[in-house]
């Protein structure tokens, strides 16, 4: 039996067509996408659930609580002990599952790791597939998202160390243009003269609870006040 694992939070809905040449998604038994479904950069996901049979596992996002990564850890291990698999795919670009691909190897499962860069998961697999180089058609908001993952906030040092393993002709000065441009999204924040940080605010912007939007965003009011966002929103 063969199961498949996507952490949506990690691996954009356009990796599915490209997924769906790379291995045999009709003999797959189990196929699980997992995400905060109410986040709007996951909206796309909701037509190729339906296009390649996929279950959607909500898994509500609780600031910076990594809440996909435990849901799916705690899935695939539940469904080792359920169900007779002999392979395993999992599709993420989150290095943060090393502890579960040993316990899937440990069982005598085959691994399959696909991931959107490169990562030390490639270590901890019996095959690792990295699909950079087919994901050259994001557009910017996608690649923002995607370069983002889970996180509310991020430093532009790290992001740009990350977009650096995009093969994208997308270039910085465009995402840097959008982010300037577009603040219903994204604005950027230069805590000091050499400090930058890139938050998505949608979620802050069209939420009108205030206690929820401090509660689901501690990560960016670690950073910034929630009273100096307002003022720059």
């Amino acid at each position: 039996m063969e199961c498949l694992y996507i952490d949506a939070d990690n691996i954009s809905y356009k990796s599915m067509d490209i997924i769906d040449n790379k291995i045999n998604l009709n003999k797959i038994c189990v196929k699980k996408v997992f995400g905060d479904w109410g986040r709007t950069e996951l909206k796309n996901w909701s037509k190729k659930c339906l296009d390649y049979g996929l279950e959607s596992i909500q898994c509500q996002y609780i600031g910076k609580k990594q809440s996909t990564d435990i849901k799916l850890t705690i899935e695939i291990m539940e469904d080792i002990y359920k169900y007779n698999i002999n392979k395993i795919y999992l599709i993420t670009s989150d290095s943060d599952f090393t502890h579960l691909c040993n316990h899937i190897k440990s069982n005598n499962i085959y691994l399959t790791v696909i991931s959107i860069n490169d990562s030390i998961l490639q270590n901890y697999s019996n095959e690792y597939i990295n699909i950079k180089n087919n994901l050259s058609n994001y557009n910017t908001i996608e690649l923002i998202n995607d370069i983002m993952g889970n996180k509310n906030i991020i430093s532009y040092t790290i992001f740009k160390k990350h977009y650096n393993q995009y093969d994208t002709k997308i270039s910085l000065e465009t995402i840097n243009n959008y982010i300037d441009s577009n603040n219903d999204n994204f604005i950027f924040y230069k805590k000091t003269k050499s400090t930058k940080y890139i938050i998505y605010v949608y979620d802050i912007v069209n939420n009108n609870n205030i206690n929820d939007v401090i509660d689901t965003h501690k990560d960016v009011f670690n950073i910034i006040s929630y009273e100096n966002l307002n003022k720059i929103l």
